[in-house]
């Protein structure tokens, strides 16, 4: 008798195959089973916890809709989908070296852009004062005249 998965990994499944559906990759669980090359009865008992998730099943996420199985094996974690450079790492053997330059360029944008919206906040926050700042003394004005 096969040992039931744990519930996280099965709601991961269901959700990534949602996903499919709802980005338009395929109609349904039959049609995602027949991109991918698998029965859809195997897919249906996997999706409900009756039989243990395939290799194959992994693989043709992965293969035919970009789906980061790490998302299904722990339970939800990460993103759904693979982006872009990780896809290309993943093709090039896993050889991150070869665009560590890129990552370092992507850190440094990000963390231009983060600087940038909290000086923009604090912009805002300051320009709320100020304005808070003259209302008060425009009523500390009038209620002296």
């Amino acid at each position: 008798m096969k040992k039931a998965l744990p519930a996280d990994i099965i709601t991961a499944l269901n959700r990534v195959l949602d996903q499919i559906e709802t980005d338009g990759y395929a109609l349904h669980q039959k049609g995602i089973a027949a991109e991918i090359k698998i029965g859809p009865g195997a897919l249906s008992e996997m999706v409900n916890n009756k039989r243990n998730i395939s290799f194959a099943l992994l693989s043709g996420l992965y293969k035919r809709f970009d789906v980061n199985i790490n998302y299904i094996i722990s339970g939800g974690k990460g993103s759904i989908y693979i982006d872009e450079l990780e896809g290309l790492i993943l093709e090039d053997g896993g050889n991150y070296s070869r665009y560590g330059a890129q990552f370092k360029n992507l850190y440094e944008e990000i963390k231009e852009l983060k600087e940038r919206i909290q000086d923009k906040d604090t912009i805002i926050q300051l320009m709320k004062k100020g304005k808070e700042k003259d209302a008060a003394n425009l009523n500390e004005a009038e209620n002296n005249h």
